[in-house]
């Protein structure tokens, strides 16, 4: 018994369109992977300075970190100029001065030309009295 398939000009169309869709989904969830990689030993900072009890296993419990997941969230959002801008309540020109400071926090790729501010280096940046000087 033989096993035949047999294509037509359209299915081969949307088999082609179906596998480019794939290819694209692949580069999407590589970029996101890489882009995870990059923020683990940020998240790693964050549940320290959250006062994450120490385990043997270096891990919190599933209820500890569900409980702080809004405050995670909060700590590891990336802010773009526009979102940074309105965070720290000045205009665009103040802010290209602001980020010529040495002090300001360096921005992190995220994709592409693509980059943002963590919230959590700019609150500790603001903290150390980074925006008295402006």
């Amino acid at each position: 018994m033989e096993n035949r398939i047999e294509l037509r000009v359209s299915d081969a169309a949307t088999l082609a369109a179906q596998l480019t869709n794939l290819r694209s989904l692949c580069i999407h969830l590589e970029h996101l992977l890489q882009f995870a990689r990059t923020m683990d030993p940020l998240i790693e900072q964050v549940a320290k300075q959250l006062g994450a009890p120490a385990r043997k296993s270096g891990e919190l419990s599933r209820v500890e970190l569900m409980a702080r997941v809004p405050e995670l969230l909060d700590s590891v959002a990336l802010l773009s100029l526009d979102k940074l801008q309105e965070e720290l309540g000045i205009s665009r020109g103040t802010l290209m001065k602001v980020r010529r400071s040495p002090t300001f926090p360096k921005p992190v790729h995220v994709s592409g030309r693509k980059k943002a501010y963590v919230r959590a280096d700019i609150k500790e940046w603001i903290r150390n009295g980074g925006m008295k000087r402006f």
